[in-house]
């Protein structure tokens, strides 16, 4: 007799066989379970990455304009100046990223004093610009959406108008 025969003739050959398809069975079952779950998880935090990805590329873009148009505003001699020239600026930025709203320039405040400030103060244009990123993933958790379909920007720049005299000869 070998040892199989004896396991075969008291039915523990067949119990053990039965009980590591079951095993195996609940295994498959949890692996599936696991896999379904990281899934989801995986998917939200794609989603969650590609809105900061669009919404920084928007705070970039916008960053730039504002402050270009701001150092541009301060080569002007006079508001109306200033205000045209921060236009041109940030008219060249509108064409720059996929997935923004044009930026629009929201105020030009020049502060000259009419030539004359007073002691300790120095003339100062501030330009503040506008802008949103449209959001490809936008997220609701149990029905509240904590993103909407657009991430508003706003910045503001501040810069000293200078204007220097070119030395006499």
């Amino acid at each position: 007799m070998t040892p199989f025969n004896i396991l075969k003739e008291d039915g523990q050959l067949e119990r053990r066989n039965k009980q590591l398809n079951r095993q195996s069975r609940k295994g498959r079952g949890s692996v599936a379970f696991e896999l379904a779950a990281s899934a989801l998880i995986t998917i939200a935090i794609v989603a969650f990455s590609l809105n900061i990805c669009f919404s920084m590329i928007a705070y970039g873009v916008n960053d730039h304009a504002c402050r270009d148009a701001a150092r541009a505003a301060a080569q002007g001699t006079t508001p109306a100046e200033a205000f045209l020239m921060a236009n041109a600026i940030v008219k060249n930025y509108n064409n720059t990223a996929a997935g923004m709203t044009p930026i629009s320039l929201v105020t030009v405040l020049y502060l000259d004093f009419n030539g004359t400030p007073p002691a300790g103060v120095a003339p100062t244009v501030t330009v503040i610009t506008r802008s949103s990123s449209k959001l490809p993933a936008p997220i609701a958790i149990f029905g509240k959406q904590v993103f909407g379909t657009e991430m508003p920007v706003q910045k503001k720049y501040t810069f000293p108008i200078v204007r220097l005299k070119a030395p006499t000869t």
